[in-house]
């Protein structure tokens, strides 16, 4: 169930529709959380592009928490992203 609420938001953001991918994302993470290890890149993909959706919707402290989040995942598990235009 998780993965495919994460794959409906992937589909959703790449539709720009980002209302829709935060709310498919968020129930992807909250299931997530509760069967993977905090460090698992599947919640760094998902803390990253609810960053992106956050920031398109021009949420920047919930934008900020979840690049923060998706950046200290990433570099657990050796995953470059360029985070520096958010500020981070």
């Amino acid at each position: 169930t998780a993965t495919i609420y994460m794959n409906l938001g992937f589909a959703y953001g790449k539709a720009g529709l980002c209302n829709m991918q935060v709310q498919y994302m968020e129930k992807s993470l909250f299931i997530f959380e509760r069967i993977l290890f905090p460090t698992h890149q599947d919640i760094g993909d998902i803390c990253h592009n609810l960053g992106y959706c956050y920031h398109e919707l021009g949420d920047s402290e919930k934008a900020i928490q979840m690049f923060t989040r998706a950046k200290e995942i990433n570099k657990i598990n050796g995953v470059s992203r360029d985070y520096s235009k958010f500020g981070l």
